[in-house]
């Protein structure tokens, strides 16, 4: 098989304007990622034959599933689930329900929602599905809900924050304008 070909065999992904080199594709990442998949498939063998039985022993095997697979269970709840999300009117119901849709989607790509608001910067709190990173440090990551009820139909990120995203509560003026 060509390095062209090997490179186009990664299902989801696409090597943009060649930023990764066609070598390192198709023979460095297929080492750099073993040890990864060989520990999903060993947390999915080690909970497949755990004696345990019950609801909770059923959840952990769920739970150590390996991302991949978990994604590719979400399909039919997902659209069920942007089905009921249609049908919303209020903005607040709309919100709170496409926070449930996603969490989900993230949370087997092994990123647990924790809603809340963390400051950046002093007086502008912003609202986040989740913070990432080590403690007493800036976060590495922030899960930042880009989603304006009503403007489905637009790019996410020229979505602006609304006072639903606060909880009822007045927008910071710092934020007020932006996208």
């Amino acid at each position: 098989m060509s390095v062209a070909q090997t490179v186009q065999s990664f299902a989801g992904i696409a090597n943009e304007n060649e930023f990764y080199g066609h070598h390192y594709l198709a023979e460095v990442f297929k080492g750099d990622i073993r040890a990864l998949i060989e520990s999903w498939q060993a947390a999915e063998e080690a909970a497949a034959q755990s004696p345990a039985a019950g609801e909770a022993a059923a959840e952990s095997r769920a739970d150590s599933r390996a991302p991949h697979k978990r994604l590719a269970g979400l399909g039919g709840k997902w659209f069920a689930a942007l089905a009921t999300h249609a049908r919303l009117r209020e903005d607040a119901e709309r919100l709170q329900a496409h926070q449930q849709l996603h969490a989900p989607l993230l949370e087997a790509l092994g990123y647990p929602l924790r809603p809340r608001q963390i400051e950046l910067q002093a007086g502008r709190p912003v609202p986040v599905w989740a913070a990432f990173g080590e403690a007493h440090q800036a976060p590495q990551l922030l899960i930042v809900p880009a989603y304006q009820p009503g403007r489905e139909d637009e790019d996410p990120l020229d979505h602006r924050l609304t006072a639903e995203h606060y909880g009822g509560q007045e927008i910071p003026p710092a934020f007020s304008k932006l996208s």
